[in-house]
């Protein structure tokens, strides 16, 4: 073998060695590449399994706590409800309280008022000296006497009139917002029962929030809206108030109309008009009939919870 081909099976040789080492360099970095990716599929993997369980976990959470949402928020509205019951209450007491001392005060001027008026007819009968003189006062006391009554009769009917009235818008009322509120728990119930079967369906747990969210505000607003509807009796209590006004104006007048008459009457019966002086015409006179019915113009608001308020007059 000649030099030129030892240099040649050399350089062969060399080659060889070269691409052997090349061919297991590269093999060795696809397996180790390979063998990279897999670990970073299985990271991806374990990462994937661990947010599918956390949101798992989520939702058994989230849904296992609807209960004692449902639970919490019964107990929430039924105080609420209790509160605004006893409020409601306790205003209506006031005002039946208020109501019973006015009764329990006018019943002491009109007790006044009757003395007074017993004491003048004594008085009147007690200035004549004949027994015809004597009819004719006894006269005048029973037209006085019974206009009086009439008057009290009207009044007392005109007031009691107002307070059914009132009474009545009260409950009115308290019935459409009642029902209003009964509404809004059965909304507020019925959008937990929906988040609830979302549960068993597994929907996912940011929607069935949301809904449940949106759910709640719908009942907010719809209770807020149809609330505003219910008519405030403000405007209801004004007409009865102008109603009874009128007809204790009517009743008074008719009052002073008959005393007037029943003046004339003893006048023309007595022979002698100083046996009767100018006293009698207190017997009619405006101030005697505020003595005997309080009329007050202020007002009370009655507040309801909200709730809305109701005007209730303070007048008796």
């Amino acid at each position: 073998m000649n030099k030129k081909s030892i240099v040649i099976v050399i350089i062969l040789i060399g080659l060889f060695f070269s691409f052997s080492s090349q061919a297991i360099f590269w093999t060795d970095a696809k397996k180790r590449a390979e063998k990279n990716v897999k670990k970073i599929q299985n990271v991806e993997q374990r990462r994937a399994n661990q947010v599918e369980n956390l949101k798992e976990k989520k939702q058994q959470n989230f849904c296992s706590r609807l209960d004692k949402v449902k639970e919490r928020l019964t107990e929430r509205l039924n105080n609420f409800e209790n509160r605004f019951v006893t409020n409601r209450e306790n205003r209506i007491e006031r005002i039946e309280n208020h109501w019973k001392e006015v009764d329990s005060k006018l019943k002491e001027r009109r007790e006044i008022r009757d003395d007074w008026r017993n004491n003048y007819y004594k008085k009147l009968e007690a200035k004549v000296n004949n027994e015809d003189k004597k009819k004719a006062i006894q006269e005048f006391e029973k037209d006085i006497e019974s206009a009086v009554k009439k008057r009290r009769t009207s009044i007392d009917l005109a007031r009691q009139e107002y307070r059914n009235g009132i009474k009545s818008l009260i409950e009115k009322r308290k019935t459409a917002i009642t029902m209003l509120w009964f509404e809004f728990k059965k909304a507020r119930k019925q959008a937990i029962d929906k988040a609830q079967t979302a549960c068993q369906s597994k929907t996912n747990i940011s929607t069935i929030r949301t809904q449940l969210k949106n759910d709640f505000q719908e009942a907010r607003n719809s209770f807020k809206i149809k609330r505003q509807k219910v008519k405030s009796i403000k405007d209801e209590a004004k007409k009865l108030r102008d109603t009874r006004k009128e007809k204790i104006k009517t009743a008074i007048d008719t009052f002073k109309k008959e005393v007037k008459e029943a003046q004339k009457k003893l006048r023309n019966s007595l022979e002698s008009s100083g046996n009767l002086n100018n006293n009698s015409e207190n017997l009619g006179d405006s101030n005697t009939e505020k003595n005997e019915v309080s009329e007050s113009n202020n007002s009370k608001d009655i507040t309801n919870s909200g709730i809305n308020s109701n005007i209730v007059n303070s007048q008796n």
